[in-house]
């Protein structure tokens, strides 16, 4: 499967959509045209970039602070990209929407429960299963 098979997610809060990163953007976040993010991997490097169509833009700095877009560019189908960031733990809500419920009534606190880091998948991965892993309940995280 090459990566135009498979979808691209922003990681800025304030990108519009999936279909807008074929058009420029020019509505401004706090001052800069909003930005569509990936972080890849290509040889030993690992990246951020500025998605610009079937281009990424490699970034200078943080990109949750202050960055520079550089000249260095890559094709995505020449990289591979990687989940949005690499977090210390992952926490989650379950039993959080009414449809996960069933026939449970509604919990009066939030479940928050731990999910491991090793839990993110690249994009495209594929998921291994141990053969005595049973019953496998699937569901996905953006």
């Amino acid at each position: 499967m090459s990566p135009r098979d498979c979808k691209i997610f922003p990681i800025h809060s304030g990108f519009v959509n999936q279909q807008s990163h074929r058009r420029k953007i020019n509505i401004l976040v706090g001052g800069r045209p909003k930005l569509k993010f990936a972080r890849f991997a290509t040889g030993d490097r690992t990246a951020y970039a500025i998605v610009e169509d079937e281009l990424l833009r490699e970034v200078d700095g943080n990109i949750f602070n202050e960055f520079q877009p550089t000249a260095q560019t890559h094709q995505i189908e020449d990289v591979t990209l990687l989940t949005p960031c690499e977090p210390s733990k992952i926490l989650a809500v379950g039993l959080n929407y009414a449809s996960h419920l069933g026939d449970r009534k509604a919990p009066t606190v939030p479940g928050i429960f731990f999910k491991t880091t090793t839990s993110l998948l690249a994009h495209c991965g594929t998921i291994v299963l141990p053969q005595s892993a049973g019953l496998v309940e699937h569901e996905g995280e953006l």
